[in-house]
């Protein structure tokens, strides 16, 4: 079987954890282990979270948590996740899963979310596996958004693929892990992985659900049908030319 490892950044969530680790347990198939990466909750958060842990069982799902240390306290919040998400790689007893993924704390997805994923891959050309985007808030459905298929120029233009996004190990490390030093993360890591010859798939379906809610930094979704995060168009230009300098793509 191939086996799926999965990081999970994690700040002053436990309200929403116990449903997402449900979410991810309940997958048909069975993710290998789950890394919880502390990123600077408060004492009682995490006194919380390590009683979450303490209580969790799974017959196969094995989970794992640390406490990051940024080398930067201040730091922005959005520039703090992908440090969290590289260290819960590193904690990664073994690393030697074929696939990772890296599930926000307040997420959920359908219980075939990772099955599919892995069909999809059973073709040796796709690296990564992105699904649609249903929005939730207080348990009800609120809009669902169709993602475009995979096309190079048009991902250069907005991001739209998921932190959540199921990829080949290999894939990942060839890329760099998550890059610490971007605003836009998601943005600046998949254009990076996918100019590097890394082939993307749509995955079809109703599969990932993005909880929107009051504790997030960012609550509401752009107008145009992509990336979770609104930033403003300094963050977004500089992440253009980071991409457009590495890569040398013309900014149209």
């Amino acid at each position: 079987m191939k086996t799926v490892d999965a990081v999970m950044p994690h700040r002053d969530y436990t309200e929403y954890l116990p449903e997402t680790l449900a979410s991810l347990g309940r997958q048909t198939h069975p993710i290998r282990q789950i890394v919880i990466a502390d990123d600077g909750s408060t004492d009682e958060q995490f006194a919380k979270l390590m009683e979450i842990h303490d209580n969790w069982e799974h017959p196969v799902t094995k989970l794992h948590v640390i406490r990051v240390e940024q080398d930067d306290p201040e730091k922005e919040r959005s520039m703090r996740i992908p440090f969290a998400r590289n260290c819960g790689y590193e904690a990664l007893p073994g690393k030697t899963s074929d696939f990772i993924f890296f599930p926000d704390a307040d997420d959920l997805w359908n219980v075939e979310y990772v099955e599919k994923c892995l069909e999809i891959m059973e073709d040796e050309t796709i690296d990564f596996v992105y699904p649609n985007i249903t929005l939730y808030q207080e348990g009800e459905m609120k809009r669902h958004l169709t993602v475009p298929n995979f096309n190079l120029e048009r991902l250069f233009r907005q991001c739209y693929i998921t932190c959540c996004t199921m990829m080949r190990t290999e894939a990942f490390l060839h890329a760099g892990m998550w890059p610490e030093n971007q605003y836009k993360k998601e943005y600046v890591f998949w254009n990076t992985i996918a100019r590097l010859g890394h082939m993307g798939r749509r995955l079809q379906g109703r599969m990932f659900y993005y909880h929107q809610h009051a504790g997030q930094r960012h609550t509401q979704y752009t107008g145009k049908v992509g990336s979770p995060n609104r930033i403003d168009k300094h963050e977004r230009y500089n992440s253009r030319m980071y991409i457009s300098k590495m890569f040398n793509v013309p900014i149209m």
